[in-house]
């Protein structure tokens, strides 16, 4: 896709965080969101009290610059949702993104919804430009089910509520909310849920049942996303079949109740990077974005420099002995600046850190002395 965001576009990203625990995973969603971004994000948490006061303190401690977030209370959705039965393990928290249009402001034209078990591997400002790629009246962005559970052949006496083909996993969904609104969204998906029910008496996966249910009547709205825009690692999965790489991989959703134990030949890979995040220390992305914030000398400097057409994009400087002078902590934040993934640093840090060395010379033995610089050589 080569059309590019305008630099400050500010992107809004939905999360239904409720309860203490939920935070827990929102915030391994949101660091690794904030880590590869370019672009202002605005989030918008449907949340109780109790996530609330984390959340708050959260964003308050880690201070990152161009993020703002505003917090919707989720008691104002349970009249809304909690008629609809759900043997979901989130309950009716589950069913809380089929009422967004009742929360969010008239003013908000599109949204990012994620649901916590969510992780990012490339910039979210990427899947926002698919709105783009809407078609007119396309309303919701979904990746197709990676697995055959809306075919109904999982089990023998199973029978799924209604779907196009495998369906669709609305753990990622880009909403046109303008559009959504000029279908009557809270009106379609009510009656869409009052007809099933009559036959299937609840729902499995909880919004997901109702939302595909929607599209089987109305399939004009959605807009097939690719699929490593939502690597699926639940039981019985296909998403093997969606990627020849992990570096292909955009987001990896652990839609499994076994979350990191689920099976996948890349599970390793994907715990990992989960891992680096959930540990990830929030401060070290307090990075501004220096391209929305230019001086009126800066903006000149910035013409000038495009006029022109000359770029300096590298210095090339050759040092006598240069593996001795690398300073292993600045290495390790230059990394981080630099936005390399997580495990990655975590790796190298572990190869560099700690290591100490010492002379001998016949039976003496100096003692033992902490290496700050200097990088082994033949081992790398």
């Amino acid at each position: 896709m080569s059309e590019k965001l305008d630099e400050c576009e500010v992107i809004h990203v939905v999360i239904v965080c409720v309860g203490h625990n939920a935070t827990r995973s929102a915030a391994t969603v949101i660091k690794s969101m904030l880590f590869y971004r370019r672009q202002p994000l605005h989030f918008h948490f449907v949340s109780d009290s109790a996530a609330k006061v984390v959340i708050e303190n959260l964003f308050q401690s880690w201070k990152v610059p161009k993020v703002q977030y505003t917090i919707y209370q989720s008691s104002r959705l349970i009249p809304s949702v909690s008629w609809v039965p759900t043997n979901h393990y989130s309950g009716v928290n589950g069913l809380m993104k089929l009422g967004l249009l009742e929360i969010l402001p008239s003013w908000l034209q599109q949204v990012i919804c994620v649901d916590t078990d969510i992780t990012f591997a490339d910039d979210i400002a990427r899947l926002w430009l698919r709105f783009k790629e809407f078609g007119p009246r396309e309303a919701i962005g979904l990746v197709e089910n990676q697995s055959d559970w809306y075919l109904g052949t999982l089990f023998k006496t199973f029978k799924p509520w209604p779907a196009l083909g495998r369906g669709f996993n609305t753990g990622i969904m880009l909403m046109n909310l303008a559009r959504l609104r000029l279908e009557n969204w809270d009106q379609m998906w009510r009656q869409t849920a009052e007809r099933e029910l009559l036959v299937r008496l609840s729902t499995n996966l909880a919004d997901q049942d109702v939302i595909n249910g929607v599209i089987h009547q109305s399939p004009h709205l959605v807009h097939r996303l690719p699929c490593f825009w939502n690597v699926q690692l639940s039981d019985n999965t296909l998403s093997e079949e969606c990627y020849t790489s992990v570096s292909d991989i955009k987001v990896i959703h652990w839609n499994s109740p076994k979350k990191l134990k689920v099976k996948n030949k890349h599970v390793e890979h994907f715990r990992n990077l989960y891992l680096s995040f959930l540990e990830y220390d929030g401060n070290l992305l307090r990075r501004d974005l220096f391209h929305c914030n230019f001086t009126e000398e800066q903006e000149t400097a910035q013409s000038s420099l495009e006029t022109v057409g000359v770029y300096a994009t590298a210095l090339f400087i050759d040092l006598s002995k240069a593996i001795d002078a690398v300073n292993h902590n600045l290495l390790v934040r230059k990394l981080k600046e630099y936005k390399f993934p997580p495990w990655i640093i975590s790796r190298i840090k572990s190869y560099l850190l700690d290591r100490s060395h010492m002379v001998i010379v016949g039976p003496k033995r100096s003692r033992d002395h902490l290496l700050t610089c200097k990088i082994p050589q033949g081992l790398i």
